[in-house]
């Protein structure tokens, strides 16, 4: 009985495996390589998609950093105006206004780039916000230089004329 399970067993694996043994050895080498060759094409696929997302994901970072290039030479600029600013207030030197009215002007410009420049709605109602206090103090700066200016022209005209005449009348009398 067992010579009758054995042989029992091979014929009905028999069938089971007759599949790959009724195939010619060609036709198993064209599946092998069509085999490998959908391998090959799934992992170029995976590679180009990760191409694809590692240059999205680049082309935003770049974008990111022209827009914090952007905010640091605005930032940077108008501290270098508030030098001046604070300088022209401390001394009333004229070409010190001068350097104000040229670096607000390459502000005024790089203000306007950086809008064209950045896209979330945030940021360009915070860039607005920024030109608008900008031209203000600007505005109010030009307003100094017109204060200091008639001060100066005040001290010389009239106080330092009738300063003048004060001592000398002091010095007729003594």
């Amino acid at each position: 009985m067992s010579a009758i399970n054995e042989s029992n067993e091979i014929n009905e694996a028999g069938p089971k495996a007759g599949f790959l043994n009724s195939i010619k050895v060609k036709t198993k080498v064209f599946m092998g390589f069509a085999a490998i060759l959908v391998v090959l094409a799934a992992v170029a696929g995976m590679g180009y998609s990760s191409l694809v997302t590692i240059n999205h994901e680049m082309e935003l970072y770049s974008h990111e950093i022209e827009e914090s290039e952007a905010a640091a030479s605005v930032e940077s600029h108008f501290f270098e105006l508030e030098i001046f600013v604070r300088e022209f207030a401390a001394t009333s030197n004229m070409e010190d206004a001068k350097k104000v009215r040229e670096i607000a002007g390459k502000l005024r410009t790089e203000i306007a780039d950086a809008t064209k420049l950045f896209k979330n709605p945030e940021q360009l109602e915070r860039l607005a916000n920024i030109s608008k206090d900008f031209e203000i103090y600007v505005k109010d700066f030009e307003k100094v230089v017109k204060l200091d200016v008639e001060f100066e022209k005040l001290i010389h005209e009239v106080l330092d004329p009738v300063g003048d005449l004060f001592i000398h009348n002091l010095d007729k009398m003594l």
